[in-house]
């Protein structure tokens, strides 16, 4: 039974119709990835984890690079809270410039 509900979970956002929820909901399980991964992040999750920010949040480019290159070889228990607090602050606040935040 858990076998199966892993799998209809891993195929639920390309059920949803809107394409920032399937992508939002995708981010949320690749950073739960990262926070419960006994490996480090590496370069290959940053960039994996930039793309998907990147698509969300585009005005956040510049701060999400950098917030990344401080993150790879830290523990994936250590990353993981940092990439969900930098998505939430996104989600809450957006870009400081001004930027509105990406509406749900």
């Amino acid at each position: 039974m858990t076998r199966r509900v892993e799998d209809r979970i891993k195929i639920f956002p390309s059920c949803l119709a809107a394409l920032p929820e399937a992508n939002l909901i995708e981010l949320g399980i690749s950073i739960g990835f990262v926070n419960h991964s006994e490996h480090d992040f590496d370069r290959n999750t940053s960039e994996r984890s930039f793309r998907q920010v990147a698509t969300l949040f585009p005005a956040s480019v510049t701060r999400l690079r950098e917030r990344l290159s401080r993150m790879v070889d830290l523990a994936g228990y250590s990353a993981g809270p940092r990439l969900f607090g930098f998505v939430d602050a996104e989600l809450r606040w957006g870009d400081a410039s001004g930027a509105q935040p990406a509406s749900p």
